[in-house]
């Protein structure tokens, strides 16, 4: 389990409906969902791979059929194609290979614990990630990446 996970639930769930939205198959996500929330406090809805739509041989998950409104909405992914029909309501987060000094659910929810106070969290987000560029026909993530975060390393 991802360092911090216990608290990070049990906080977060304190501010906001934690809703879980997995491109995984209910008889694998059941055993590890159950594993983190035995007692059914945290998640208020499952959803799964059917609920995802695959849009160019990717699972995408469409924050539409979660019927919440989505400027109230994130998605917390380490799959950038999960969020690319509403990248503006995406948050990255890096996938976890049981560093036990990983810290990264900790700044994930002081960010969280900011961004409730916001009247839209798109427009946070948009302003702070750019993941709405990324999806652009046209788009050049390296270009995008340094007109955004700055300068190339030499």
């Amino acid at each position: 389990m991802r360092p911090h996970c216990n608290d990070f639930l049990r906080e977060l769930s304190a501010i906001a409906e934690i809703i879980i939205f997995t491109a995984s198959s209910p008889s694998y996500a059941d055993v590890v969902l159950d594993y983190l929330d035995p007692h059914k406090k945290y998640f208020s809805h499952r959803l799964y791979r059917q609920h995802c739509t695959l849009e160019k041989n990717y699972y995408t998950k469409d924050l539409r059929c979660v019927n919440r409104r989505l400027e109230d909405s994130v998605l917390v992914d380490n799959s950038g194609y999960s969020i690319m029909l509403q990248p503006d309501n995406g948050i990255p987060i890096l996938p976890y290979y049981h560093f036990n000094k990983d810290r990264e659910l900790l700044m994930l929810l002081d960010f969280l614990k900011e961004l409730v106070k916001t009247d839209d969290v798109r427009n946070r987000l948009r302003s702070h990630f750019f993941l709405n560029k990324y999806f652009d026909q046209d788009s050049d993530p390296k270009k995008i990446f340094l007109e955004n975060y700055g300068r190339e390393e030499k």
